[in-house]
């Protein structure tokens, strides 16, 4: 199978007005595209309805290409929430849409709307119909019969996040596409996910490390699984997470190293236990979403008890580095 990624793009840009052309097609050419397009689309001999079976009795095979990359308009995860917007190209063969190009002046390829052709309903079926939206646009269609539908694509996907290591953490969020109209005897689903590098600079708060597609099996129908994994970028909390924490250690550990008569000593436990009590004001609300409670909280728990916790725990940390 060739992929034809090039005009694939341009077609996509030209659909949305990235780029144009002044140049009028000739007479000649769209009057070779008009009998083609009278010869192909047919209601006498064509039926949008009735998936191709290429003349034998075998399921049509589908790929299915979800595109993260410069297509990409916009990824970020919150609150449990995995919000996208990507291009997913389905790729299948049709003998009943080839044609020779030499019969219709050297045409190879013509571009059609998706209600003309027969085209396979794919949809993401872990999230609600009511967060997943499509815009069809051109297909593609080649003279040998292979053709390419794509579609942008918006979505808003569940995604269970393990907090242990904020800020420092990493989450695995998974797709589910999944034909539900065909079972695997009639239409079998294969293909796999794209990733450009571009896409790891589209959400200021996480960075893509890596995009898995697998297949599975959903009520007897095969599906794609799509895992992105994604990385918080660290430095976005420092100055709200990373340094008040590092504060709080450095203030009880001063704490305990002035003197018992200081009359410091109580000013600086006040605001040390103020520190304290504010930060876990910013990490309730990621206990919501959280499937582990984050070790920053446990210890600013433990903090607040018993403050040896820190001197011990710090102890411990400079014995280890040191052996």
């Amino acid at each position: 199978m060739r992929v034809r990624w090039i005009p694939l793009l341009v077609l996509i840009g030209w659909q949305h007005g990235l780029a144009t052309c002044d140049e009028t097609p000739s007479d000649e050419y769209l009057s070779h595209r008009q009998l083609l397009r009278a010869k192909l689309f047919d209601p006498s001999k064509y039926d949008v309805n009735q998936r191709p079976n290429n003349g034998s009795s075998s399921p049509t095979n589908v790929s299915l290409h979800p595109l993260l990359g410069n297509t990409t308009t916009f990824m970020n995860l919150e609150d449990g929430w995995l919000s996208l917007s990507m291009v997913t190209c389905n790729n299948w063969y049709d003998t009943a849409l080839e044609w020779d190009p030499d019969d219709y002046g050297g045409l190879e390829s013509i571009s059609t709307f998706p209600s003309e052709i027969w085209y396979p309903d794919i949809e993401i079926v872990n999230t609600s119909p009511d967060d997943y939206t499509t815009q069809p646009i051109t297909v593609y269609l080649e003279h040998d019969g292979e053709i390419w539908f794509c579609q942008p694509v918006t979505a808003k996907i569940p995604c269970s996040m393990d907090l242990t290591d904020y800020p420092f953490d990493s989450q695995v969020c998974r797709i589910r596409f999944a034909l539900l109209a065909y079972g695997d005897e009639e239409v079998r689903l294969g293909g796999e996910g794209i990733m450009s590098h571009s896409v790891t600079n589209q959400s200021s708060e996480w960075q893509v490390t890596f995009l898995d597609t697998s297949h599975g099996t959903l009520l007897n129908k095969t599906s794609l699984d799509m895992a992105i994994g994604m990385k918080r970028r660290g430095t976005h909390h420092r100055c709200t997470t990373t340094l008040p924490w590092v504060a709080s250690v450095i203030l009880v550990l001063l704490g305990f190293w002035m003197p018992a008569n200081s009359n410091r000593r109580l000013t600086l436990a006040c605001i040390n236990l103020l520190l304290i009590m504010l930060m876990p004001q910013r990490i309730t609300p990621l206990l919501e979403t959280s499937t582990a409670v984050p070790k920053i909280a446990l210890f600013l728990g433990n903090a607040m008890v018993d403050p040896k916790y820190v001197r011990r725990t710090v102890r411990r940390t400079v014995t280890t580095t040191r052996v």
